[in-house]
């Protein structure tokens, strides 16, 4: 993936129902965070990464690195380079 500033700022702001974020009355609001997440490999891969994973199968791997990425960085926010983390996490999920 072309793990740009980009998508991971997009990750973000969809993870936060921003801009890219996925609207749907219907889903509940740990489904609409994966709705929202799965658009950031959606949108450079289309419906099948590279490494075999479906945008939706790699959505909660996303949350789940947002989640621990935010604990550690409330831990030591000096130590901690969420975007630049996150950014080398969606290079990891590009790979095939």
């Amino acid at each position: 993936m072309g793990a740009g500033h980009g998508e991971a700022e997009a990750a973000l702001d969809a993870a936060d129902g921003g801009p890219a974020a996925v609207q749907s009355e219907t889903l509940t609001p740990s489904k609409q965070v994966r709705a929202n997440m799965a658009q950031v490999p959606r949108a450079e891969y289309g419906d099948r990464l590279p490494n075999g994973l479906t945008p939706e199968r790699a959505a909660p791997l996303l949350v789940a690195v947002m989640d621990g990425l935010q604990y550690q960085w409330l831990l030591d926010p000096d130590s901690v380079d969420m975007p630049g983390a996150f950014r080398d996490f969606l290079t990891l999920l590009g790979e095939g």
